[in-house]
């Protein structure tokens, strides 16, 4: 491809890039574009590797968008969608012939229509030789069924080896592999002066989800590319988990060595860099569609989002020394504008995912119970904190021992966080995990959920306590130990009114979102 092109020359194609992988994508594309025709040489085959749910087909998308823009012939298509063929040389034929195609001419078929007449010669064969061995079976009973000799004889004899070499014979079993072999050479020969036509660009298919198919079909998709597109200038890229294809594999032959075994069809492997936790968040909460319930409470005005009041930051700052600082004004409108519902629930669930360790497929199945619960919380007409929300969630997922016992925690002279997991250490969590406790058990990651702005900063009656400053994150709001400190901060902030009603009941408004995730939790 022409020097000039830069990384800027893609922008258009990864305005929706979550995952931040536009600089990995260029860069195998820019790789691939080199494997063109060369003489005696033979196609390339890359496989995209990575766990499911975390980016294989977004990356293969925009491969194909680079590839496309940099005048290459390139094809796409979802192998697992295509399984219901016995043979997974009809869909790659077909992909092909698309690119292929021009003024009427097609790639030829004669090759599928070959092993469809192998096909089809096969299982006439198997259903007469089964049929004639049925009524020998049918024979075998009658005789022994005394009066009946005139049966026996009219149908005894009917011999299943005749009935195979009348439909296999050698000459025919040569015919069909002759056949066979011609009408590959001539799909072959034209796909070389396809490939050879192209020059200094190669003709790249791009497989997706080969690793969700059938075992037997895996397999076969690798020996076809293997044994009838080893092609000079042809290049296949294959999305694939690793692991499910090892057990595919695994499946049809035993135990044998994997590696050995698929570097016979896979020249090179790229493992999919992991994007990380806040990134992949924001890329689940697009994708999720739980904005669409979340817009509903907020239309219901329902929703339990903790601002600062700018008007008690300006009025009642810090220390009477700063009274009126502009600055801590400042400070107090960056943080509202980080108080939406989105991105509480973005940068909380990946902080606590971080916590749990959890891996991206966990992320993905936790968020799609997020996702329920919201729903839930939308079509019951209820509250919606998203604090608590993702808080209680994650927790359930993380670690359903300790989710019990905060359960149970009505007051916390501390923030929640430290109550369950800092001084756990040495009590519950030590007697759980034993020497683990200490690893497994982090601080929450600040750099993706920084600590909460106390409210006391900002509050000139708490100011005439003793500066309390319990509050790093919102949801210790839920925990904190007197209702008086609750009262007050909730004077602090601006919570749109929702808590107005007087029959707030903030244990009863806990262990209601507890019953919630109890339910959803059912969900696979």
């Amino acid at each position: 491809m022409p020097n000039t092109e830069t990384i800027q020359d893609y922008d258009e194609i990864f305005t929706d890039d979550k995952l931040d992988i536009k600089s990995n994508v260029i860069d195998f594309a820019h790789l691939i574009e080199q494997d063109t025709h060369k003489t005696n040489q033979t196609s390339k085959v890359y496989s995209i590797s990575a766990e499911f749910g975390i980016g294989k087909t977004f990356f293969c998308d925009k491969l194909l968008q680079v590839l496309a823009k940099d005048k290459v012939k390139v094809g796409k298509l979802n192998i697992w969608e295509m399984d219901f063929y016995d043979n997974p040389l009809i869909p790659i034929l077909a992909e092909l012939n698309k690119l292929y195609s021009s003024k009427g001419k097609n790639l030829p078929c004669k090759i599928i229509d070959v092993i469809s007449n192998l096909g089809e010669k096969a299982s006439s064969t198997v259903v007469e030789a089964a049929a004639y061995a049925g009524y020998n079976c049918a024979v075998n009973k009658i005789k022994q069924i005394s009066g009946y000799p005139d049966i026996v004889n009219l149908i005894e004899g009917a011999d299943v080896w005749n009935i195979c070499k009348e439909n296999q014979t050698s000459n025919t079993i040569y015919d069909d592999y002759t056949d066979y072999r011609n009408a590959l050479d001539e799909l072959k020969d034209l796909l070389k002066k396809w490939a050879f036509k192209q020059k200094d660009k190669p003709i790249v298919i791009i497989i997706d989800e080969l690793d969700r198919c059938k075992p037997d079909y895996a397999i076969k998709t690798l020996e076809i590319l293997k044994h009838i597109f080893d092609i000079p200038g042809f290049v296949f890229v294959l999305a694939i988990d690793e692991e499910q294809l090892k057990n595919s594999v695994q499946t049809l032959f035993g135990t044998i060595n994997y590696e050995g075994y698929k570097r016979k069809f896979i020249n090179n492997s790229f493992k999919l860099p992991e994007p990380n936790k806040l990134a992949f968040t924001e890329y689940l909460y697009e994708k999720s569609g739980i904005n669409e319930y979340i817009e509903q409470i907020q239309k219901d005005k329902r929703e339990l989002v903790f601002a600062v009041s700018i008007r008690n930051v300006y009025f009642c700052s810090h220390s009477y020394s700063d009274y009126g600082n502009r600055n801590k004004q400042e400070i107090a409108q960056e943080f509202n504008q980080q108080q939406t519902s989105e991105k509480i629930i973005i940068r909380y669930f990946a902080s606590y995912s971080d916590f749990f360790n959890f891996s991206l497929r966990k992320m993905e199945q936790v968020f799609d119970r997020l996702t329920l619960f919201v729903k839930q919380i939308s079509l019951g007409k209820e509250i919606f904190s998203p604090d608590l929300a993702v808080f209680l969630i994650c927790l359930h997922e993380g670690d359903i021992k300790i989710f019990d016992r905060v359960r149970k925690i009505q007051n916390c002279s501390k923030s929640i966080w430290e109550e369950l997991f800092e001084t756990a250490i040495s009590s519950v969590a030590y007697q759980i995990y034993k020497d683990e406790a200490f690893s497994k058990f982090k601080k929450i990651n600040r750099k993706i959920a920084p600590e909460v702005i106390p409210v006391a900063a900002y509050s000139y009656l708490m100011q005439q306590g003793n500066g309390y400053r319990i509050i790093q994150d919102n949801v210790d709001r839920f925990y904190i130990s007197s209702p008086d400190v609750w009262l007050f901060q909730h004077d602090a902030i601006n919570t749109y009114d929702v808590l107005n009603n007087g029959d707030w009941d903030r244990e009863k408004f806990k262990e209601n979102y507890c019953k919630h995730i109890d339910f959803i939790t059912h969900f696979e």
